[in-house]
Parts: structure tokens; C-alpha cells; sequence
């Protein structure tokens, strides 16, 4: 990855730990853009200097976290159809 995303994808894997419970948006069928968009925004403050361009960072971000969540989303997935087999 490039450094800007590796200095992103600790800050996005936290924020999805703390989405990451029973009934919570991250598990959503359609999770709320706007919310994941305010999320990003969040990440991208933590880590925005001078020399980022503010779209490309948040076009980045947003990137990151979709992909975490349906990683996460497809473990999920997995762990519930292995219970009732």
C-alpha cells in the first residue's frame, strides 16, 4: 500500500471495532453513506497534513473502510452458517 494508507488502515480498523456489535451499522443491510462518509471525515482529520489533497485522502479512506467492512461482514457470514451445521 502506499503510505497514506498505511497510515489510514490502523485508524479505519478501530473505527470499525467500534462498530463492530450486534445490531450495529456496520452489519446494517444498507448501512447509512452518510454515516460512513462522517466516519471517514473523522479518520481523515486524524491524519490530514499540509501536503494531502483533502479528496484524494477521502476518496482513499472511504475505499478502506468499504473493503474492511465486507471483510468483516463475510466472516460474520461465515461464523453464523457454521453454527447451524
Amino acid at each position: 500500500y502506499p503510505q497514506i494508507a498505511k497510515r489510514l488502515t490502523p485508524l479505519v480498523e478501530e473505527a470499525l471495532d467500534r462498530m463492530e456489535y450486534e445490531g450495529g451499522i456496520l452489519y446494517d443491510e444498507y448501512p447509512d453513506p452518510l454515516m460512513l462518509r462522517l466516519t471517514c471525515k473523522e479518520i481523515c482529520k486524524q491524519v490530514q497534513t499540509e501536503n494531502d489533497a483533502e479528496d484524494v485522502l477521502m476518496d482513499i479512506c472511504q475505499i478502506l473502510l468499504y473493503h474492511e467492512m465486507y471483510l468483516r461482514r463475510c466472516k460474520r457470514r461465515e461464523r453464523r452458517s457454521r453454527k447451524f451445521f
